[in-house]
Formats: structure tokens, C-alpha cells, sequence
């Protein structure tokens, strides 16, 4: 999807580098701007600008799982033996218009946070990838 408006985290990739905590060919991580949710709360995005959940096909099932793998690593070498949320916002529940998925370090502090760890406002990778395979069942119909 082309991007043709302002995004922010692809204006961190292409101008703020100084922000990425982990970079690959695929991915790149930066922390979430609200340090007070939890001790830590990281965002890992594809480059490839993709809106949101909406967009995914079965072609970008091995970026998820390349997603997935990168978040876990972050938080397991910076909290070891912690408990972690993942997941991520679908529409319309979206803040910012580029897919990214949510790595947080149990336990959430604020209320609003609070609502994610109970799964209101994040969705799991399994979700995303039920919602993919429904899409691809569709299609063939």
C-alpha cells in the first residue's frame, strides 16, 4: 500500500532513526511514547507501510510471525522471566495508521492500559491470522 499522507512511524523510519531500538530488513521497533503503562511497552512495525490489520494477506503471514519473534526477543533480553501482552489494535480501534504490534511488560499500571490486558482493545496474533485465513475463504467462495 502506498503511503500518501503523513505517518508517523514512517517518518521515525525514514527521519528519526535515533528512536529505533531494533532494526532488520522486515521490522523495526521503537518503544511506545506512554513509558508510564507498564516498565516497558514497544511497538515492532513492518517498513513496508501497511494501514492496518485490514490489509493483511496470506502473503504476509511469515511477516507477522517475523514480527512476533522480534517483539519476544526485545522484552525476554530486557525482562527475562516476566510476563508479557501482545497484540494489536483493529479497526477501529486504530491510533496511528501503520500495522504495528504491541510488546508490553506485565504488569499494565494505568486504566486505560488496563483494558488491553484484558484483551478489549489488543488482539492476538492468532486473531489476526483467523481473520486472515476467513478473508482467503471468502474469496474462493
Amino acid at each position: 500500500m502506498k503511503n500518501q499522507y503523513f505517518c508517523e512511524f514512517c517518518d521515525i523510519l525514514q527521519n528519526k532513526k535515533n528512536l529505533i531500538i531494533f532494526q532488520n530488513d522486515i521490522v523495526f521497533a521503537i518503544e511506545d511514547i506512554d513509558l508510564a503503562s507498564s516498565q516497558r511497552h514497544i511497538l515492532v512495525c513492518p517498513i513496508k507501510h501497511i494501514e492496518n490489520s485490514s490489509y493483511l494477506t496470506s502473503n504476509d503471514l511469515q511477516l507477522l510471525d517475523e514480527i512476533h519473534k522480534v517483539c519476544e526477543q526485545i522484552l525476554q533480553k530486557s525482562h527475562p522471566g516476566k510476563e508479557y501482552k501482545y497484540g494489536y489494535h483493529i479497526p477501529p480501534h486504530v491510533s496511528i495508521d501503520h500495522l504495528h504490534y504491541h510488546g508490553i511488560v506485565l504488569p499494565i499500571r494505568d486504566q486505560f492500559f488496563g483494558l488491553i490486558k484484558f484483551g478489549r482493545l489488543l488482539y492476538p496474533m492468532s486473531h489476526i491470522k483467523e481473520l486472515i485465513l476467513q478473508k482467503n475463504v471468502q474469496k474462493e467462495e
